[in-house]
């Protein structure tokens, strides 16, 4: 059987635009009361926030998204800010209603006039990317340091990446980008956290620190951040600033595979193909890697599987394990949505 290989660690994932926030500052504790119910159906904006955010996350009562619309529009309407952020990010993922970037639009821009940071990085997100406008990187940029210098830790972790790329703010300025990251990611920002990793393996506006890289990815990755699991599961499987270990490696690349990540797919494959950590099984290797390129990720061609190496039954085998596993995660959004924390 024939294979080649690129120089693997270059498969770690790159630099990560945070998506859409929830709040400007962290919910408590919450859960459903008959109390709590009282209150927001005797016209409390926050309450009716809080009631929403129960239905929504199933906090002491049957999880019901409608429910949860029902409530935050009505705060919404009541001048909540939270809810009306609440609303455009739920429009702008899709998240649980068909995706309407224009009812997006509406709401983050109601609470991004009223002084709500979080809406304001939200709407900066939108004019970024030109979801639902024609796109304005400028705006955002502006959004942006408004935000952040407001406090807003998703503000500065997309600011850093605006610096970073150049867009929108007339130069690239990498130092300047990964202090923000740095200053975010010491707020427990996980996609600061995993790009200011990032800048430390490749020396990108700091001077390389694998073992600094190291400590930020796993940071990251224990609030579930999947780039960052794959970023430290190919360190492991390297021995890059730390010890090698393979089952660690298997263990954090088997858990991005099961959220949906691509180049996990691609690492996956690369350990079945080589026989490292697993036994050697190019049916496996050849299933995760048809996964990696339906899914459009360049990498997968940097190993290469001859079919004719393979019998009918493995391809067979190899088919029907791809199939069971596209069915087990039918409807998975294959894009990281990072919560503003």
């Amino acid at each position: 059987m024939r294979y080649s290989l690129c120089v693997f660690w270059f498969l770690t994932s790159s630099f990560g635009l945070a998506q859409f926030g929830v709040s400007d500052r962290a919910l408590p504790n919450v859960r459903y009361s008959e109390r709590l119910l009282l209150r927001a159906q005797s016209g409390s904006p926050g309450d009716e926030f809080l009631l929403g955010f129960t239905y929504a996350t199933g906090a002491g009562v049957h999880q019901d998204r409608l429910q949860a619309l029902y409530w935050y529009r009505r705060a919404a309407n009541h001048a909540d800010d939270r809810a009306s952020n609440e609303l455009g990010r739920i429009y702008a993922q899709g998240d649980g209603v068909p995706r309407d970037y224009q009812q997006a639009l509406a709401w983050f821009r109601r609470a991004a006039s009223n002084g709500s940071r979080a809406a304001q990085s939200n709407l900066a997100t939108m004019y970024f990317q030109g979801l639902g406008v024609p796109p304005d990187p400028e705006a955002a940029v502006r959004l942006w340091k408004r935000a952040a210098e407001r406090g807003s830790v998703h503000a500065e972790s997309n600011l850093g990446f605006a610096y970073l790329t150049g867009t929108g703010t007339g130069n690239v300025d990498s130092v300047e980008a990964a202090k923000l990251f740095r200053k975010a990611a010491k707020r427990g920002f996980a996609e600061a956290q995993f790009n200011l990793g990032y800048c430390l393996e490749k020396g990108t506006g700091v001077r390389p620190n694998l073992k600094e890289a190291v400590t930020w990815y796993r940071k990251a990755s224990l609030q579930g951040y999947v780039s960052a699991e794959v970023n430290l599961g190919l360190l492991y499987l390297k021995g890059r600033g730390l010890a090698q270990d393979l089952s660690e490696a298997l263990r954090l690349l088997s858990q991005a595979a099961d959220d949906g990540n691509s180049k996990a797919f691609v690492g996956l494959a690369y350990m079945y193909h080589l026989g490292q950590g697993v036994k050697r099984d190019d049916a496996i290797a050849y299933s995760w890697l048809q996964l990696a390129k339906e899914r459009g990720q360049p990498e997968a061609d940097s190993i290469q599987i001859a079919t004719d190496g393979l019998s009918q039954s493995q391809i067979e085998e190899a088919h029907l394990r791809t199939e069971n596993w596209k069915a087990a995660h039918a409807g998975q959004n294959p894009i990281d949505l990072i919560p503003q924390k």
